[in-house]
């Protein structure tokens, strides 16, 4: 069982829950190792996993906050990790080509969205979605187009999670869609391929 660090007793029972619930739907956490409560600017929670010397990974999980959003997000990227072992060590491993790390980031966040979609109420999910969107236009509007696709491919997560299949977050932009011709093409193909990819991985839950 994991060890917790810095939590309320009401915390930690709603942690506790969440993963009880992803280990009953058949998503193991065994790996995950330790939770701790952390300070991160900017961020509500992060997923730190290592080789272990045994094989396999050891997975801390910080958290900011004990939303039921960020806590399932959270552990999707735990259960995403276990379902893709080698891409894991290949994105660990820093040796990569730029963009196969980018793309990696975008189809994990995703991933952790789309998962998390099942584990709480629609009011959470459209906090998330707040969240998501205010950076996809921080992003569109700084330049920044790494943050931007990874936004996107976060938006589109809670769309498919939502079973809103129809809609793209490129709508989402106020109509400033001129965009550079590789980020385009980057969430194009991201698009097309995503909800693929995660029926592929995930068959029992689409």
């Amino acid at each position: 069982m994991a060890e917790m660090r810095g939590f309320t007793a009401d915390e930690e029972g709603r942690i506790r829950d969440l993963m009880a619930r992803f280990a009953d739907d058949g998503h193991p956490l065994d790996e995950l190792v330790r939770i701790e409560r952390a300070e991160m600017p900017g961020y509500n929670g992060r997923v730190v996993p290592r080789l272990a010397k045994a094989g396999g990974f050891e997975i801390t999980m910080l958290l900011s906050c004990c939303a039921p959003f960020t806590i399932a997000h959270e552990l999707g990227h735990i259960t995403d990790i276990r379902a893709r072992r080698q891409e894991t060590v290949d994105h660990l491993s820093l040796t990569m080509p730029t963009h196969w790390h980018l793309a990696h980031r975008m189809s994990s966040e995703y991933t952790a969205n789309r998962l998390a979609c099942t584990y709480v109420d629609e009011d959470e999910v459209f906090t998330a979605f707040r969240s998501d969107h205010v950076g996809l236009l921080t992003a569109r509007r700084d330049g920044d187009w790494a943050s931007f696709l990874v936004c996107y491919a976060l938006l589109l997560g809670l769309f498919h999670g939502l079973k809103r299949n129809d809609c793209d977050p490129i709508g989402l932009l106020n109509g400033e869609t001129n965009l550079p011709a590789s980020v385009t093409a980057g969430l194009e193909g991201f698009r097309a391929e995503a909800a693929l990819v995660f029926a592929e991985t995930w068959k029992d839950l689409v």
